[in-house]
């Protein structure tokens, strides 16, 4: 009986496999998303996304419609970035809604000794990304206060 137990174990251990998933380091203010980002956008997803992977990084390609930016001013946007996965912070985009989000030009960081560098926004769940369209009384209320903090303070 024993022996049946330990092979149980045994065979158990050996499928086991390591479970992988977002943690954001803490909870930010808008300020401090504000400083660790390279621009602020409201952009409407317009299209479903595509599967994209470089030597850097496997990624989603969200067609988007800027409605609204402060900060860095990029002409051109026409797609944001993500991950694929919850592992890696991906933000669950819907078609037809709007976003206000906190990006990083990772083309800036990764990119920038290819030729057809452009910008590449990116954004994940850590980086404060907020429903603008949302029923929730909550994110309406966060949108809301993050809207009038980057008014008062965005550039």
């Amino acid at each position: 009986m024993k022996t049946s137990y330990q092979w149980s174990l045994g065979l158990f251990l050996l499928s086991a496999e390591v479970a992988f998933g977002c943690s954001c380091v803490e909870d930010l203010t808008v300020s401090d998303h504000y400083e660790h980002s390279d621009s602020v956008l409201i952009v409407e997803i317009i299209g479903e996304s595509s599967r994209g992977e470089d030597e850097q990084f496997t990624y989603r390609k969200w067609p988007a419609k800027v409605h609204g930016q402060w900060k860095g001013r990029f002409e051109v946007v026409e797609h944001i970035y993500t991950g694929t996965y919850s592992a890696d912070c991906a933000f669950p985009f819907e078609v037809g809604r709007r976003y206000l989000i906190f990006v990083e030009n990772v083309a800036r960081r990764w990119y920038q000794w290819r030729p057809w560098n452009r910008e590449r926004l990116s954004t994940n769940l850590c980086s404060g990304p907020l429903p603008v369209d949302s029923d929730n009384s909550s994110f309406r209320k966060r949108v809301a206060d993050t809207l009038a903090w980057l008014e008062k303070n965005g550039s």
